[in-house]
């Protein structure tokens, strides 16, 4: 056994290889003393790592904060994040070295300041060609000018939030970019200015058209296919205007279309007021209706080829009314009963926003994975839940307990606000690895009996601090990982924790003694936020 172990570990490209397994998906959070500290221990990724196995080495702070940090030990980082204050003149963008992969860059507008002579903020510089990903968010046009204009070449994602008239100059597009993406929409007068390569779309950045110039830039550029459209231009373009047949994503927000014909048979995604026409838009997948709808549905009334459904509603639905396809329902208002074969056979995600009628077993198809019930607050009983489910979130439950089979052993998630009963009855949840709760409670180790890796939050404001029973639950366990977060400062005592834990992290919590970590922990972080 010694023998195959020292033959593995002395060869480098399978010591290389499971010290990256270990770290798949890894995120570690670093500023300039832990670079100093661990360097060494972190050099060891290649850029080449890093890609391939999702690990993360990321810096989040401000530019001085980040060119503070030596040259050496900055190169092992993959992820920046910095804020540029308003009292930064110029940001050299030469000092965002190579190796980084990930770029976020949150520049803050300069107030006009006579002492200060109006300076403006500037950028200097290009970015290294390592750079994949890049979000720039900002008030500051000499910032997104600089940056833009002279993109990496190998960037795949670029994220923008930036002012209306934030550019004055071409824009190229690298061919290499397949995400583009605007939080949440860019207007004309910026994107006029972005040469985009030939046969490109980019679904996720939104055009905001507020004038005829916008609208006819439209024609021109069809890798622009997501737009949203300003009420008082809406007036105008329905009238005598059709929306071209590469636009495959409007948002109206609450605004109504009543000549059916404004809208292309392609459209696939469509956010309105009630009262626009839709039962003829036989490609459409995505409808959000933004205001009440006032009458009961029917058959026929939605496309057949719906698949996401976002509604306020409060009306009964009878059977087959929802579109078969259906996969995501968002409902807000409903709080009808609900029957068997009424919601769709596919459903997988679900959020009854205002629900709170009894649930009965046959109602939610086996096919649901991601049950949402904010204001349900009856008892559940056996067998209702899909076996598949994987997340439940009750936001206010108050039932005094839970019965056996109430739970199925599917969930990997279970948030649970307002529940103060007890989980007694319960069968082991072997498979939960996030836990929301608003307080500890002793009965949760019968849920937590055989997990092994947990991340719990728990908003414990109103809690007893005098009752120290309910951390307890946490000892009858055999975690090995947990992060435990609270919402508001908890004071935690010995036996809190199960001899198996081995890697903890806690936020918000006070250790009473020296005693509280059990003695097989290898690993504790803790913060307060």
């Amino acid at each position: 056994m010694t023998e195959s172990f020292y033959l593995i570990w002395r060869n480098r490209y399978t010591r290389q290889l499971i010290r990256n397994i270990l770290c798949h998906n890894f995120i570690i959070n670093v500023n300039k003393e832990y670079l100093i500290e661990n360097h060494r221990f972190l050099s060891v990724f290649s850029s080449k790592d890093k890609l391939d196995y999702n690990i993360t080495i990321c810096f989040k702070g401000d530019a001085g904060d980040y060119l503070n940090i030596n040259h050496i030990n900055r190169d092992v980082i993959n992820d920046v994040e910095i804020d540029i204050k308003s009292d930064v003149d110029n940001f050299d963008l030469n000092e965002i070295h190579d190796g980084v992969h990930k770029l976020s860059l949150m520049i803050e507008k300069r107030e006009n300041n006579p002492r200060k002579n109006n300076r403006t903020s500037v950028a200097t510089g290009e970015l290294p060609s390592s750079i994949t990903y890049l979000n720039l968010c900002g008030k500051c046009q000499s910032f997104a000018q600089a940056i833009l204009s002279n993109l990496p070449a190998n960037l795949k994602e670029l994220e923008l939030k930036i002012d209306q008239n934030s550019l004055s100059g071409p824009c190229i597009m690298p061919q290499s970019l397949t995400k583009l993406k605007s939080s949440p929409y860019l207007n004309y007068e910026n994107l006029k200015w972005f040469v985009v390569p030939p046969n490109k779309v980019y679904k996720s950045c939104m055009l905001y058209i507020d004038s005829m110039e916008s609208f006819e830039w439209l024609f021109a550029n069809k890798w622009i296919c997501n737009i949203g459209i300003d009420s008082n231009m809406l007036n105008i373009l329905t009238t005598q205007h059709k929306l071209p047949p590469h636009v495959t994503k409007l948002g109206l927000y609450d605004d109504i279309v009543l000549d059916s014909s404004f809208l292309p048979q392609t459209l696939e995604s469509l956010t309105c007021g009630y009262g626009t026409p839709i039962s003829h838009l036989t490609h459409l997948k995505s409808l959000t209706i933004s205001s009440d709808y006032p009458f009961k549905l029917e058959k026929g009334d939605l496309p057949a080829s719906l698949q996401e459904l976002n509604l306020y509603y409060n009306h009964s639905f009878g059977t087959d009314v929802l579109p078969p396809h259906l996969t995501t329902l968002d409902l807000y208002g409903y709080d009808q009963p609900l029957y068997p074969n009424v919601l769709p056979p596919r459903l997988t995600t679900l959020f009854l926003n205002d629900y709170n009628q009894p649930l009965c077993v046959n109602v939610l198809p086996s096919s649901l994975t991601d049950l949402h019930l904010d204001s349900f607050n009856r008892p559940l009983d056996p067998f209702v839940l899909p076996s598949k489910l994987k997340s439940l979130s009750l936001q206010y439950y108050t039932q005094p307990t839970f019965p056996p089979n109430s739970l199925p052993v599917s969930l990997t998630s279970l948030t649970i606000y307002g529940f103060k009963g007890s989980f007694e009855q319960c069968q082991p949840l072997d498979n939960l690895r996030n836990l929301k709760v608003d307080t500890l409670v002793p009965s949760l180790s019968t849920l937590l009996t055989n997990v092994k890796k947990l991340s719990m939050w728990v908003y414990n404001k109103d809690d007893d601090k005098n009752d120290r029973s309910g951390i307890a639950c946490l000892y009858n366990t055999s975690i090995k990982s947990l992060h435990l977060y609270f919402c508001w400062l908890k004071t935690l005592y010995p036996n809190t924790f199960p001899p198996t834990l081995k890697y903890l992290t806690l936020v918000k919590a006070h250790l009473k003694s020296n005693d509280v970590i059990p003695r097989g922990c290898v690993l504790l972080k803790s913060k307060y936020l």
